[in-house]
């Protein structure tokens, strides 16, 4: 592990992962009809993280290659570390350091625009659903 990766967290960085964590906790209770998506990766990890970036404006949505593969992935908007809300091959949200080489290597944003107005909805949906006063959205 590089000396950067151990010294870059910040307590933000760390409440906004503790943040993740309830937030998907909420997803999953909120959204159980949509599990189909969990067999499309990229679609899961856009609905996730465009809603829990609409609801935490601590977190930017970033998408892009991860190892080759579209993903969709958080950034610290004060500091700039990764947050994967939905890690490829793990369970549970991870913090990474923006500074460490192989997260950078392994991380690439690139837009994909992969966002169609059915995903949209989607998004929306969730979002008024975490959202605490959502009964009197429209």
């Amino acid at each position: 592990m590089e000396f950067a990766t151990v010294c870059t967290f910040t307590d933000t960085d760390i409440h906004l992962l503790t943040e993740v964590r309830s937030i998907l906790q909420k997803i999953s209770e909120v959204t159980p009809s949509h599990n189909g998506y969990k067999d499309n990766p990229s679609v899961t990890a856009l609905i996730v993280c465009k809603a829990i970036s609409r609801v935490n404006n601590g977190l930017i949505y970033v998408e892009g290659m991860f190892c080759h593969e579209p993903h969709c992935w958080l950034k610290s908007a004060s500091t700039g570390n990764i947050i994967d809300a939905l890690p490829m091959c793990m369970q549970g949200p991870v913090l990474l350091s923006s500074r460490c080489k192989q997260t950078q290597q392994m991380y690439q944003p690139k837009d994909l625009r992969i966002c169609s107005m059915h995903h949209v909805d989607i998004v929306n949906q969730v979002e008024r659903a975490l959202l605490p006063n959502h009964n009197h959205l429209p």
